[in-house]
């Protein structure tokens, strides 16, 4: 039996060799580590295995890929919807159609997110006619729960539309993606700073490890971070959902966690947390998008001046070194 509090979420990659190729997401190491035949997800394939999946988990309809150029994407929506799985949707809107939008108006969602292009066009995406269309009747069947960009600033025209209809976005940092990322090619085109691991050492603790990833051919890897699928738990053509956290490489991943000796991707990763306090608000602080580091650094060198003169500027707790 699987724990609630642990599996929450299970992403849905609908298809792999993603067209919309975002500069930030390593394509080229899913597309040469997937082994299987077909490469766009089946309908039946997908009723097949989610049939194995409890359903209070969460089905995310994202993973490797943009999950609309599926066509049958909304067909699985519809059908994750209908066996009682909350559904959280993160898109570009590649591939949606009105009709999409007309039929995905009528469910609930955990969460509705929408990936914005930016003005560096880190994302092969038409802005055109069609996509203002899409973008209008989403807005107007108020199930978008977040909209935002990566990248320097979000496309100029994008972002003049939102703010006159009075939409509210943000920005996300770019992340190395658990060093799977080309960085040197992300920096020719965005001047903001990548958000690099501060790789904690000791024990540590990730959530993530409880939010897999769906894969067409059936096979199910670690989390959105494994773009190499080096961490294949189980494949759901063959075996239960509970089995995938009786596997062989779940345990090591596991035991990976706790010994700092074994070789394992959640400590090149900043989503991976140490499992003391200080260590963890290092991390926090460390992650902050564009400005952590620097901060982090400022907090250090106030907590060496304040130990200098024998005070502490934090008096709720030492600053973590």
């Amino acid at each position: 039996m699987i724990a609630r509090f642990r599996v929450r979420h299970l992403e849905i990659t609908t298809m792999i060799g993603c067209k919309v190729a975002c500069v930030y997401c390593p394509q080229d190491k899913i597309s040469r580590q997937y082994f299987g035949t077909d490469r766009m997800m089946k309908f039946d394939d997908f009723i097949r295995y989610i049939e194995k999946v409890p359903r209070h988990i969460v089905l995310h309809f994202t993973g490797f890929a943009e999950p609309f150029l599926n066509p049958r994407c909304t067909d699985m929506i519809e059908h994750a919807a209908r066996r009682g799985h909350p559904i959280y949707i993160s898109t570009t809107l590649a591939g949606m159609t009105r009709e999409d939008v007309r039929r995905l108006s009528q469910l609930t969602y955990y969460q509705f997110q929408i990936h914005l292009p930016s003005a560096e066009k880190l994302m092969n995406l038409a802005i055109n006619d069609e996509y203002f269309t899409l973008l209008s009747d989403l807005v107007s069947a108020g199930i978008i729960t977040d909209l935002h960009f990566h990248g320097n600033e979000v496309h100029p025209t994008v972002g003049a539309w939102l703010r006159r209809h009075v939409v509210n976005f943000e920005e996300y940092g770019i992340q190395d993606r658990a060093g799977n990322l080309n960085t040197e090619k992300v920096e020719k085109k965005v001047s903001k700073p990548i958000i690099i691991a501060a790789k904690p050492s000791g024990k540590l603790r990730c959530g993530r490890i409880y939010q897999n990833v769906l894969l067409p051919n059936g096979d199910v890897v670690l989390c959105c971070m494994d773009w190499s699928a080096e961490y294949v738990l189980g494949n759901l053509k063959r075996d239960r959902f509970e089995d995938l956290y009786r596997s062989e490489t779940f345990r090591r991943v596991l035991r990976g966690l706790k010994d700092p000796g074994v070789d394992l991707l959640c400590r090149t990763c900043n989503m991976a947390q140490s499992g003391a306090a200080k260590d963890r608000l290092k991390t926090a602080i460390h992650n902050i998008p564009g400005v952590g580091p620097v901060a982090l650094q400022t907090l250090r060198r106030l907590g060496r001046g304040a130990k200098a003169l024998g005070t502490s500027a934090f008096p709720t707790g030492r600053l973590p070194h």
